[in-house]
């Protein structure tokens, strides 16, 4: 393939948070950038999807349930590779957000990703959302110590972020599930390390739990970013999402070189387009534009994969970044077809 690169700068990516980012008036440097059409299917359905889904999610994009080794590019075909994006799809959320403003009224579906805030989960003897349905309104515990991170674009205003509803493990139709504020009392302990195999994790919790938006952290406009943090029920909620992030830690470090170099070539979109179960999709990368320090404007790395109306915020995983996803932003034409991009700094 036609590939331009440039040297990337030598930096430890792997612990930055969305607070390293700081603004200055460097220029961005790009580290990857592919001039061709990635060798793939997704290109072309990408400008198609959502003029063919009618309300449905794309042929391109597969449900997590159903996502194996056989639909992943021959070369990332490793089992090491499955599961360390099946720790990434189990941080996957689908948002549901009341607008406001000359929106108010509608309820907006979107994608997000979840990471644990705090080394333990927070407790509050009383829970401080307004009108919780838990318990029918009575005095009862809540905890926190989850951030949720979704798009500014799917919540453009604080009070959106304000009990917006938060609905982790939703991988199967409503007709076959119900919503539910507790983890299936029969999952597996999430609290050792190292023993979650890939099945495991996606069958622990196949019925949606809920959680809902305390308030806004942050907002980046230049990067079509906002964190929430979360209020929740049930704290082995907490020790899930932690488990997940000790798990794709050690997934990567078991992985060898050449698979890290193959999945750097590749994205990986895990998302809930038109509030739909959860989905996969697998694409090229494209284009990869690393922040000089303190850059401001808007950097747009681009890829291949599927995604449709409401993967909004959904994570991008992408092995220069291995630890934290980007987060999808939306699709744009760059010069005779569609890619898909995120604001990722």
């Amino acid at each position: 393939m036609g590939n331009k690169k440039s040297a990337p700068r030598i930096q430890n990516h792997d612990d930055q948070d969305e607070s390293d980012y700081e603004d200055d008036d460097d220029e961005p440097n790009v580290i990857l950038e592919i001039e061709e059409r990635a060798e793939c299917d997704n290109v072309e359905s990408l400008s198609k999807d959502c003029e063919r889904c009618e309300h449905l999610y794309g042929s391109a994009m597969i449900d997590v349930k159903d996502f194996s080794l056989d639909c992943l590019p021959e070369a990332l075909r490793e089992q090491q590779i499955l599961d360390y994006l099946m720790t990434q799809a189990k941080i996957a959320v689908k948002l549901q957000v009341k607008k406001c403003g000359f929106k108010a009224g509608m309820t907006f579906d979107a994608s997000g990703w979840a990471c644990v805030s705090e080394d333990t989960a927070i407790e509050y003897a009383s829970c401080p959302l307004q009108d919780c349905p838990m318990n029918g309104g009575n005095v009862h515990k809540a905890y926190g110590g989850i951030t949720v991170y979704t798009n500014e674009h799917v919540v453009n205003k604080k009070e959106e972020g304000v009990n917006c509803k938060i609905i982790f493990f939703y991988v199967r139709d409503k007709a076959d599930c119900e919503e539910t504020f507790l983890l299936q009392k029969d999952s597996p302990d999430t609290t050792e390390v190292g023993t979650i195999s890939s099945s495991e994790l996606l069958s622990d919790s196949d019925t949606p739990v809920l959680a809902w938006g305390l308030c806004v952290k942050q907002v980046r406009e230049n990067k079509d970013l906002v964190a929430i943090e979360t209020i929740f029920h049930d704290p082995e909620l907490f020790n899930v999402v932690s488990a997940c992030s000790t798990q794709r830690i050690c997934a990567w470090t078991k992985m060898p070189d050449l698979l890290k170099k193959e999945l750097k070539e590749h994205v990986v979109v895990i998302s809930h387009p038109h509030g739909r179960p959860k989905v996969v999709s697998v694409g090229k990368l494209l284009c990869l534009e690393e922040a000089s320090q303190g850059e401001r404007a808007e950097k747009e790395t681009r890829y291949s994969a599927s995604t449709c109306t409401g993967s909004s915020g959904g994570p991008v995983i992408c092995g220069h970044y291995p630890y934290r996803p980007f987060t999808h932003s939306s699709k744009r034409e760059y010069r005779d077809r569609i890619e898909n991009f995120s604001l990722s700094y």
